[in-house]
């Protein structure tokens, strides 16, 4: 049975603190802020670069909370003042007949000329869905956790060692 010495047990722990833990940080990061309609780039470079695990904490707790919409036909993420939907050219807004300006799905009147507008219309745009926070704190929770076994190993070895226990 071989025994594996602390120093290379040591030097696989840096490593996966070093270079994997960043790389899995900064890909959460991205996909997460991708859907959510911020700048992926941007926040990557926070979550990643910022030390201690600090720029994912101010990640998680900045990030929007995605009210996002999408087009009613095609499904196309759209911002909240698109008129048309760039992808499909679907109609996003509906418009008063007297006076033509843009006006809710839901309103009895036209807020702009006072017109009585038809009632039961549909939304043309639906709500995107968040995506789900899962992922970050995982990873968040894992780091933390090699954070504080590798601490252990700091403390244990050099305790284990003065104790008389160490393997030859």
């Amino acid at each position: 049975m071989a025994v594996v010495s602390s120093g290379l047990l040591l030097l696989i722990f840096m490593f996966l603190i070093l270079i994997l833990m960043p790389v899995l940080i900064g890909i959460g990061v991205y996909r997460d802020a991708k859907a959510r309609g911020m700048e992926p780039w941007l926040w990557t470079a926070v979550a990643v670069l910022v030390p201690y695990c600090i720029g994912l904490i101010i990640y998680l707790v900045l990030r929007t909370k995605h009210k996002g919409l999408k087009c009613g036909s095609c499904g196309t993420g759209v911002e909240p003042d698109y008129a048309v939907c760039p992808h499909c050219g679907a109609k996003l807004k509906y418009t008063c007949e007297s006076c033509g300006k843009p006006v809710a799905a839901d309103w009895q009147a036209c807020a702009h000329c006072g017109a009585a507008l038809p009632q039961g219309r549909t939304p043309l745009v639906a709500a995107a869905e968040a995506p789900s926070s899962k992922p970050l704190w995982i990873i968040l929770g894992i780091v933390i956790g090699l954070v504080l076994l590798l601490l252990a190993l700091f403390i244990g070895i050099p305790f284990l060692t003065f104790a008389g226990f160490a393997a030859v």
